[in-house]
């Protein structure tokens, strides 16, 4: 591009050239003759993809989820609806909706019935790369609009061409999306939706910022329209809504998750204090919202082991350190419900082996 261009209007907004403008739509919007070709390699790779991200998933793999990132199509038309609405386009616009709407049921379909096929049971543990697609937060959606960015950029630039891989990566639109349908499979309908919610987070998040770049950097032809202008601000409104609308779900739960953290700390403390000289370990503390969940380890001598009453552990533990007084200090200081775990644990040395045995009071 001539540097003269990029030198126009103080602000640094470029002037792209009706030739450069044609070149990257071309690259995005498929029709006439080119049309069916494209959309039987679509579906193809979104095929292949959903396949191998699932039973990347199923089988708790995440290089092969990985894989599956990288083989999705589906950035294409998530950036040909972002400059559709650049362009105010709201035919062109609508149609690439509705096939990015077809592709989350094709791939959502896929998905769910994979494990169908397979006669998977569906009372099973669900594996961890699963779950973690559940639990989307405000920083999932703060890497979606970075990705959104990143892959605008990469659109006007070809020389980024190589950042491709790790924008797929990042912005992970294909596994939470199998994660949804899985996961209805096996009944989890809660967290099912979790991970849809992440997805959509994801496409929403994209569009935004990828519109943007595309704005900001004059892919939109400078020409005195009031209509058109009205149709482009007209598309980014709506798309700013949706990121708005998926924002306030995840910033309360980030919030919250703030808050659990700070009160885990000081549930630590108060039991850390309760503790005193004893030989008590904290094994886990987990905040559930007004749920509190202590688990404790009372380490007992080896010469406890003769000892015929339950009763006679208490020997071993100071007066006060009752699981009441223990229940009322946290209430006290936290306002929530308390749940307390305490395990007896007898532990003893012989040659290389540790050798356990557990009670409970």
């Amino acid at each position: 591009m001539d540097v003269s261009q990029e030198a126009k209007h103080g602000l640094g907004r470029r002037i792209m050239s009706h030739e450069q403008r044609r070149e990257i739509l071309n690259e995005l919007f498929f029709e006439g003759e080119e049309r069916m070709p494209y959309v039987r390699q679509f579906y193809s790779l979104l095929a292949i993809s959903t396949l191998i991200a699932s039973l990347g998933l199923m089988k708790n793999t995440t290089a092969v989820v990985i894989g599956a990132m990288l083989l999705s199509p589906l950035m294409t038309p998530i950036l040909a609806f972002a400059a559709g609405l650049v362009m105010g386009w709201p035919v062109r616009s609508g149609r690439l909706a509705i096939r990015l709407v077809f592709a989350t049921l094709f791939v959502f379909g896929l998905a769910y019935l994979l494990p169908l096929v397979f006669r998977r049971p569906t009372n099973v543990v669900v594996p961890a790369e699963i779950l973690e697609r559940t639990n989307p937060r405000m920083g999932e959606l703060l890497i979606a609009l970075s990705a959104g960015i990143a892959a605008a950029l990469m659109l006007l630039r070809r020389e980024t061409l190589s950042i491709l891989p790790g924008v797929a990566i990042a912005v992970a639109l294909i596994p939470p999306l199998c994660v949804s349908g899985l996961l209805v499979y096996f009944k989890e309908y809660a967290l099912a939706w979790n991970a849809f919610v992440l997805y959509a987070t994801n496409l929403v998040a994209i569009i935004l910022t990828a519109g943007t770049v595309l704005l900001l950097t004059g892919f939109k032809p400078r020409v005195k329209d009031v209509k058109l202008n009205l149709r482009v601000a007209a598309g980014m409104t709506m798309i700013t809504f949706f990121v708005a609308l998926v924002a306030v779900p995840l910033g309360i739960r980030s919030i919250n998750d703030l808050q659990d953290l700070h009160d885990r700390q000081v549930a630590i403390s108060v039991i850390d204090d309760w503790i005193g000289e004893n030989s008590v370990e904290i094994v886990d503390v987990e905040v559930e919202d007004n749920l509190l969940k202590v688990f404790l380890l009372v380490n007992l001598p080896i010469e406890s082991l003769y000892e015929r009453r339950v009763s006679a552990f208490r020997a071993y533990l100071s007066p006060e350190m009752t699981i009441d007084s223990l229940k009322q200090r946290l209430i006290a200081v936290l306002d929530k419900e308390v749940n307390i775990t305490l395990k007896g644990s007898f532990a003893f040395w012989k040659s290389t082996c540790k050798v356990q045995a557990d009670c409970y009071f």
